[in-house]
């Protein structure tokens, strides 16, 4: 089934029926006291609600209860854990249990809060997971859809829903997945974007989307329109980037998607654009905007300085600030303030025993590898950060 392999010992018998109990029981009070420790409040003191901050009630949480798909079983009797191929797809199977095991990796990334009916059972090696959705009785021979989901933005919001989704389909089961050669994330680029027949809208296939126009004091809508694109802005810069407005949020986006979500969220359409050739157009065309056919301000990294603009990009406004000294886009950060990162990224996750820490450096990511010298293989986090923000991208645990 697999062009390449690299196997662990199969679960016995003993470690299946195991295997089976664990997944589906309700969290302990020790675990459901451990995710109530993660929680922070990100919203600064006098912020717009800190009030409003709840942690998550893991007692809440009801685990996948339904029968595991036979031939997922059978996988893990042949292999409890390791990482396989074929073409580009990759599969780093979660053993039965441990620090990396499904259990553990469903009650770290709070799964059961976020997708609930979910079973995680491997990663692609760049941080999406591969699931079973579990939401609905198996078919006739035991097995369950598979989806994937990306670690930094679960939930069960597809194309039709959010932009960009949450999650999207792989395949019918376990074993079609497997035999698939494309790279999962690709999945997500389905032919669900495609404007159907007799679409009115105007609006390009791709797009950078900006957001503007949004009122100074509004942190709230921002934060709304953070969720809604699933950006990466920081919480403490928001006001700044209030004051920076145009922003550039999705470099390559999708408007016509992003219109289709926009009919479930009225209230955020008079801010969202898309480059028109030097130009903000609105990504709801019916709204009324006194901004249409305005020039374009791009916002630019400290990385993309040198790129060229859009043809008829008039320059920066003058009514907006230069948002290159803003502190989302600072010069970068030092290799110690990006171990801290990582370290803090593991420890919300329940990994505070990973003393040693290697960190490899490239122009947009840096990657950490924290570890446990106690053990000779396996068993620690690879934590990806972007090192002028500070964002951590993905961690991905180490089988």
């Amino acid at each position: 089934m697999f062009e390449y392999r690299d196997p662990r010992p199969g679960a016995t018998q003993r470690q299946l029926a195991d295997f089976v109990t664990e997944v589906r029981r309700a969290p302990t009070e020790q675990e459901i006291t451990d995710v109530a420790a993660q929680q922070h409040n990100l919203l600064p003191p006098g912020g717009p609600a800190p009030a409003s901050h709840r942690p998550i009630d893991a007692s809440r949480w009801q685990l996948p209860e339904r029968p595991l798909p036979p031939r997922y079983l059978a996988l893990l009797a042949w292999s409890g854990g390791g990482a396989f191929g074929n073409g580009e797809r990759w599969l780093q199977l979660f053993p039965v249990d441990g620090p990396s095991g499904v259990r553990a990796m469903t009650l770290a990334y709070h799964l059961p809060e976020y997708m609930p009916g979910a079973l995680p059972f491997a990663f692609n090696g760049g941080g999406v997971f591969y699931l079973f959705d579990m939401r609905e009785p198996a078919n006739a021979d035991g097995e369950y859809p598979v989806v994937a989901a990306h670690a930094g933005n679960l939930g069960w919001a597809t194309h039709e829903e959010c932009y960009p989704p949450e999650c999207w389909p792989v395949a019918d089961d376990l074993a079609q997945a497997c035999r698939g050669r494309t790279d999962i994330e690709e999945l997500a680029d389905c032919d669900c974007h495609a404007p159907p027949t007799g679409f009115t809208p105007d609006l390009p296939e791709t797009a950078d989307i900006y957001v503007d126009q949004v009122p100074p004091d509004s942190v709230a809508t921002l934060l709304q329109l953070r969720k809604l694109l699933a950006v990466t802005w920081r919480i403490g810069a928001l006001r700044d980037l209030l004051a920076g407005q145009p922003i550039l949020a999705v470099q390559g986006g999708r408007p016509y998607a992003l219109h289709r979500v926009l009919e479930q969220s009225a209230e955020l359409r008079p801010y969202l654009f898309y480059d028109a050739d030097g130009r903000l157009e609105p990504v709801w065309p019916t709204a009324t905007r006194a901004s249409l056919h305005r020039g374009l301000w791009h916002s630019r990294t400290v990385s993309d300085e040198s790129a060229t603009p859009s043809p008829g990009y008039p320059g920066p406004r003058a009514d907006h600030a230069d948002t290159s000294s803003l502190p989302l886009r600072s010069p970068g950060m030092t290799d110690d303030e990006i171990i801290a990162a990582a370290r803090t990224a593991a420890a919300a996750r329940g990994r505070n025993s990973l003393a040693d820490a290697r960190i490899t450096r490239s122009q947009a990511e840096a990657e950490v590898l924290l570890s446990d010298p106690a053990y000779a293989r396996g068993g620690g986090l690879l934590v990806v950060i972007d090192p002028v923000t500070g964002t951590v991208l993905r961690v991905v645990p180490q089988l």
